[in-house]
């Protein structure tokens, strides 16, 4: 190996140990050595196996514990049983017949909670307190002895919370005939800032002697995927899938689309063709526009200059008067 040491080393203000280790390494290299055994790695060595060999001890002796033990409780207990056996067995003629105990029980509690009382509770908005403390103190004025009534927050909440599914029931939607599913969107000012505008979708159905707004949701915005995805999420939480059998709705492209329109998303979300009914007056306004170019001429722009004179000359015009 080539020798790497500046040429002044031995010259240098170096510690004496250091020259004679270059010495050697210049002059017999095997009989050399940069340090000795690593003490500290050596101690925690043999630290490590202390102590794994304390664990193994102490898991012996537990099992050897716990061994013993369980020998012990069985002989016990076969002690025992033969003991108690040859006891019975000597002391059977010697017994009085003893009557049977039955614990004493408390008799049940009465909940008197109708109808009409939570229901005043809903419409007075009172809490589960404050609810408690009237139902109590009513029974105590008209002599009701309270430790025969239930009268604690969890069993009034209880009640409560039933008495609402039951009028929830009685008041959910269960037509029996074929219905016509109605929408129509439309832009409203925001509830949140009044500021802005936000697309909303009134969603009706219509049957024989029935008809009911299942609600007036916020939309997306106004496509035929946004629509369809409003009206058939009221559709399913009404369960009113396999009534509907007509669709009522405007001509817009939106609606109407044979690819992407909010109908023919229906009717595959439905599994099922529908009727179409179309709204009549937006068909019969495109026949009325047909109608009024070919008498007046066809428009130059979107207003129409006769019907503009009409709206500002309103105000003076004698509405009572509709005849000419």
């Amino acid at each position: 190996m080539f020798d790497i040491a500046h040429s002044k080393a031995m010259e240098a203000k170096i510690p004496e140990e250091d020259k004679a280790f270059l010495e050697a390494q210049r002059e017999d290299r095997q009989s050399c050595s940069m340090a000795g055994v690593d003490e500290k790695l050596k101690r925690a060595t043999e630290e490590k196996r202390r102590k794994r060999q304390r664990m193994e001890e102490k898991k012996k002796k537990d099992a050897a514990a716990s061994s013993s033990t369980l020998d012990r409780d069985v002989a016990m207990e076969s002690f025992t049983t033969s003991s108690s056996s040859n006891e019975e067995t000597e002391d059977d003629d010697f017994k009085a017949p003893t009557p049977a105990k039955c614990p004493r029980r408390r008799p049940p509690k009465e909940n008197k909670l109708p109808k009409e009382l939570t229901l005043a509770w809903e419409r007075d908005n009172l809490s589960i307190r404050a609810a408690t403390s009237s139902y109590a103190a009513a029974a105590m004025s008209l002599g009701h002895d309270i430790g025969h009534i239930t009268v604690s927050r969890s069993s009034i909440h209880r009640a409560r919370v039933k008495n609402r599914e039951e009028i929830a029931m009685s008041l959910f939607f269960k037509p029996e005939v074929p219905l016509v599913l109605h929408w129509d969107g439309k832009l409203l000012p925001s509830l949140a800032d009044g500021r802005s505008l936000e697309e909303r979708v009134a969603v009706l159905v219509s049957g024989e002697d029935t008809e009911e707004l299942l609600g007036v949701p916020v939309s997306a915005d106004g496509t035929g995927q946004a629509v369809a995805e409003t009206v058939l999420k009221l559709v399913r939480e009404s369960s009113l899938e396999g009534n509907i059998i007509g669709m009522a709705f405007d001509t817009t492209a939106a609606n109407t689309g044979m690819v992407q329109g909010a109908c023919i998303r229906i009717e595959r979300a439905l599994e099922k063709p529908l009727v179409w009914l179309a709204c009549r007056h937006h068909i019969l306004k495109v026949v009325l526009k047909d109608v009024f170019e070919a008498c007046m001429g066809p428009s130059s722009g979107p207003n129409i200059a006769l019907f503009k004179r009409l709206q500002n000359r309103w105000p003076i015009v004698d509405q009572s008067r509709p005849q000419p």
